[in-house]
């Protein structure tokens, strides 16, 4: 190293490191020479150039750096801008100051490349311009897989963002034989840390013009809100001339243009002890949640959402009354009080108008209270719930039920016994027509129940294996005094006698599994359960002629078992016990390691249902996985949906060629994903 006669310019050559001293550590400069001019804070490196700032990798042949402003030119360099993972070459790159980058004659990606190794895709554009925090803009742009020009365009910008704000996020382009050419551009509006939007603006050449918006809010780790709507103005018509015109071969003809479906959920707690629930779904048409369920905006998308943020999902997309619901409650001394109200949304075109079922509203109140001196607790339960239709047979109920409930003092054994009463009041209306008078009526009951259960454990295999038989004897009794004249409307409007035992076996075995360290780890390995009811009502009872008593229930069995963190089965059974047939049974298995899954899933119903769902997906090399779908109707021979796709995803890009069959429609899809920015082009037909 060397100096100049007065100092200020410093000459090294060799391995050369320098760090600047006001740079706090942040930046480091390498290079086979260096000169530094301490009166314009100018550095002049070159051979093997590096530089390493904050955010940012540079290499190049030769550098020109002032420290004090922070410019930097580099000729024939290369950068790697840590954020976005982007990497980047050109012929020039220079830095007017820490926030703004230049480039000409560039190539850039999100996949490393540079010597021999080429990117599997890339950006080439004559120049470019990038904003820290803000946007990349590049002109006469070339898209390449590997070397090979795909295609070109005159300019392309995209976020270069480091903190979240607002901007284009990258657009869904389609292409559907009842759809037509179809593109939505999203955009993000950052409001502020807590709140934003996303507007989505489209257009479908078959269909006609289509907007999404989608607004969330969070205002602490438990409270948190999303509301969107989807419109489409849907200029097709279904005139029922051909097998196009009938969507479904329904031989209902959908001719309404303005579709939409408004959507949202809020969860908001209003103090330590009071939470408000809102959860809305509206729609113009039970169809159009079904057809654009892939969309942007679509169900798919924002059941993603709406789980991760409310653990909770959007209703089935095929149902046509639609939940509305308004709760608010509030945990009390010994207790809960709430208050709820659902609105339906009925989508049913045979259905009259007016008559699904409005809860306007419902009143609970659930109070567990301590008696002195007694070993028992005084269970208060209350509601009252205004059933209302515009056209048809409602009605008001008020219910008040008291319970005593008591442990059963036992040395060996443990249980419990409740006495108590249900006492309902109705106000029968009839709304509309106005052909039933309104009426009061009242329904009563005695309800007793009890409970005697006690557990024997053993231990096997030197304890690795632990035994829990747990069995429990559950009785039943319910004497309704006399019923009430009242439409059916929930579960609670039926008082039916009952006289029943009920046996229950259960059985867990839990694994035990110590370390090469000494400690000792369990797992539950499987759970058997056996249970059956004896009707003592049905035992006394004077059966028709050419008949018998039935008074076994079914013979329930239902086995979970886990023979490895890897593996799940579950089968639950119903036995008649009176004949050779299941009533209704289930099969459950799931198997997931690493990138390799598979399920089952089968449900029977003696005479109504057989539905069986399969998937499975593999990785048979690094960048490769196979994945398939089928639900089918094993009842009717009906195939529900059947999804075939494969995904090749090399790391910084992703390919995944997509087949969907269902009942209604068939559709092929292209789905190109680019790391870093967003997916790309989308193809169907």
């Amino acid at each position: 190293m060397e100096s100049s006669a007065d100092g200020q310019v410093v000459y090294a050559t060799g391995a050369v490191e320098m760090t600047p001293a006001d740079s706090g550590g942040d930046t480091s400069i390498s290079a086979d020479a260096v000169v530094y001019d301490r009166r314009t804070a100018t550095v002049n490196a070159r051979g093997r150039v590096e530089v390493n700032d904050r955010n940012d990798h540079l290499a190049a042949e030769t550098a020109r750096i002032n420290l004090n402003t922070g410019a930097i030119a580099l000729d024939h360099g290369r950068l790697y801008y840590q954020p976005n993972h982007l990497y980047l070459k050109a012929d020039e790159i220079s830095r007017s100051s820490p926030r703004t980058w230049r480039f000409r004659r560039l190539t850039l990606s999100t996949c490393e490349f540079g010597g021999k190794k080429t990117a599997d895709w890339a950006f080439g554009a004559g120049r470019g311009r990038l904003t820290v925090d803000g946007y990349a803009f590049l002109t006469n742009v070339t898209f390449r897989v590997r070397d090979f020009p795909v295609f070109y365009l005159p300019w392309l910008l995209f976020p270069a963002k480091i903190t979240r704000q607002s901007g284009f996020l990258f657009p869904q382009i389609s292409s559907s034989s009842r759809d037509g050419f179809g593109l939505v551009t999203p955009f993000f509006v950052n409001i502020s840390p807590s709140l934003d939007l996303t507007l989505s603006p489209g257009f479908y050449g078959r269909r006609g013009a289509s907007f999404g918006l989608e607004g969330r809010y969070r205002a602490g780790r438990d409270s948190a809100g999303m509301a969107a709507v989807s419109f489409l103005n849907d200029r097709s018509e279904d005139c029922g001339q051909g097998p196009d015109d009938d969507y479904r071969g329904d031989g209902w003809l959908r001719d309404r243009h303005d579709r939409y479906w408004a959507r949202g959920k809020i969860d908001q707690w209003l103090g330590e002890h009071t939470r408000l629930a809102l959860d809305f779904d509206l729609s113009s048409d039970p169809d159009f949640i079904l057809e654009y369920r892939d969309a942007v905006d679509g169900f798919r998308q924002g059941q993603s959402r709406s789980l991760a943020m409310f653990h909770r999902g959007y209703q089935d997309p095929g149902l046509s009354q639609r939940e509305n619901i308004l709760a608010l409650g509030r945990t009390v001394v010994n207790g809960f009080a709430g208050i709820e109200a659902v609105g339906v949304d009925d989508l049913r075109e045979a259905a009259a108008p007016g008559t699904a079922v409005q809860t306007l509203p419902r009143i609970v109140s659930n109070l567990r209270l301590p008696l002195p001196r007694v070993p028992a607790t005084l269970a208060l339960e209350s509601d009252y719930v205004n059933y209302y239709r515009r056209q048809g047979r409602g009605y008001q109920r008020f219910s008040l039920s008291p319970t005593l409930v008591a442990a059963l003092p036992a040395r060996f054994l443990e249980g419990k016994a409740s006495l108590g009463s249900v006492n309902r009041v109705y106000r029968v209306e009839a709304h509309g027509d106005g052909s039933v008078d309104a009426s009061t009526e009242e329904a009563n009951a005695a309800v007793f129940r009890a409970n005697i259960a006690s557990t024997w454990e053993r231990d096997f295999l030197a304890g690795r294996i632990q035994h829990s038989l747990r069995p429990n004897l559950v009785y039943t009794f319910v004497d309704p005094g006399h019923g009430a004249d009242v439409p059916v409307i929930d579960a609670d409007d039926h008082l039916a006698p009952a006289n029943n035992i009920t046996w229950e076996l259960n059985n867990y075995f839990r694994s035990r599994m110590m370390s090469a360290g000494g400690t000792v780890t369990e797992r539950l390995a499987a759970r058997f359960k056996l249970s059956q009811a004896y009707d003592l009502i049905e035992a006394r009872s004077d059966p028709a002629p050419g008949s018998r008593r039935r008074p076994f229930g079914d013979l329930n069995f239902d086995l979970e078992f886990y023979p490895s963190d890897s593996f799940y089965f579950r089968y639950q059974s119903a036995l008649n016990f009176y004949g050779d047939h299941i009533t209704h049974s289930s099969v459950e298995g799931r198997y997931s390691r690493g990138s390799n899954t598979a399920s089952l899933n089968y449900t029977e119903a003696r005479g109504s249902a057989r539905d069986l769902t399969a998937a499975v997906r593999i990785a048979p090399m690094a960048r490769i996985s196979l994945a398939y779908e089928v639900t089918r109707s094993l009842l009717y021979d009906h195939l529900v949906r059947e999804n075939v796709a494969v995904t090749y995803s090399p790391g910084c890009w992703g390919l995944t060629l997509e087949a969907v069959k269902d009942s209604e429609d068939r559709r092929v899809m292209l789905l190109l994903t680019l790391s870093g920015l967003g997916n790309g082009l989308r193809f169907e037909r």
